[in-house]
């Protein structure tokens, strides 16, 4: 049988520790190197300029749940079926805006 050899590593913290500064610093580096970079807000922005099926699809899905929701609390059925069902295809509405966008993407 082979035996395997343990290979031990002692680190001080004052090792780790400069390590993790050192990544801080090229980090820092890499996003200067980079020049502006979008923050957020500003990227939500730009997606949902270039694909605005998207949050709608979320924004009408997050709807139906709560009146669906509403509905279920009330007793009325009728009414929460017929919002689970338009929150359904809210989804698929928004999801398959998102597929068509990343197929359209790649292509370019």
């Amino acid at each position: 049988m082979a035996t395997s050899k343990e290979t031990s590593f002692n680190l001080s913290d004052e090792d780790v520790e400069m390590s993790a500064l050192e990544w801080v610093d090229l980090q820092h580096k890499i996003d200067q190197l980079q020049g502006n970079q979008e923050t957020f807000l500003q990227k939500a922005k730009r997606r949902t300029l270039e694909n605005p099926i998207a949050p709608l699809g979320l924004i009408a899905a997050c709807g139906f749940l709560a009146f669906g929701l509403r509905a279920l609390n009330k007793g009325d059925s009728r009414t929460q079926q017929l919002m689970m069902r338009g929150r359904v295809t809210a989804q698929a509405i928004g999801i398959g805006s998102i597929m068509l966008g990343l197929m359209m993407a790649s292509k370019e």
